[in-house]
């Protein structure tokens, strides 16, 4: 049986999702949009995932789904896609994306960007003002 290379993908209509491990994206999944196709699934190499349902636990079983043939320009497109649509301050991940010649380095993008920190929300306390 095939491995799934880590990391994998969750791809809801455009919005592409990464994940370090097959548990991690079980957790952030939810049953019901599962059931209802929301997503894509897919693994590093571009193999799509089926996630199986455990109905007593409500949690997946992933594997690479034999029934659909890897596609790695699949996922480069979806990859790319993703980059293109990043808003103005995330301007230098879309332009290495453009020049990016791999799947394997538009996915290491991706696994980077993943990894930046979050913008604080409005209304938290920041250095220099002061908290009442």
């Amino acid at each position: 049986m095939p491995v799934i290379a880590l990391p994998v993908f969750a791809d809801d209509h455009g919005d592409l999702s990464v994940f370090d491990s097959v548990e991690a994206m079980d957790r952030q999944i939810e049953a019901i949009d599962v059931e209802n196709d929301e997503y894509e699934f897919f693994d590093a190499e571009g193999r799509r995932l089926a996630a199986d349902v455990d109905t007593r636990s409500g949690r997946f079983a992933f594997r690479i789904d034999d029934e659909h043939p890897a596609d790695p320009g699949h996922l480069a497109a979806l990859l790319r896609s993703f980059f293109e649509r990043l808003p103005p301050h995330l301007e230098a991940f879309r332009a290495r994306a453009e020049v990016a010649s791999s799947l394997e380095s538009l996915v290491a993008l991706r696994q980077e960007l993943a990894r930046q920190p979050k913008p604080r929300l409005l209304g938290r306390w920041r250095p220099g003002l002061r908290r009442d």
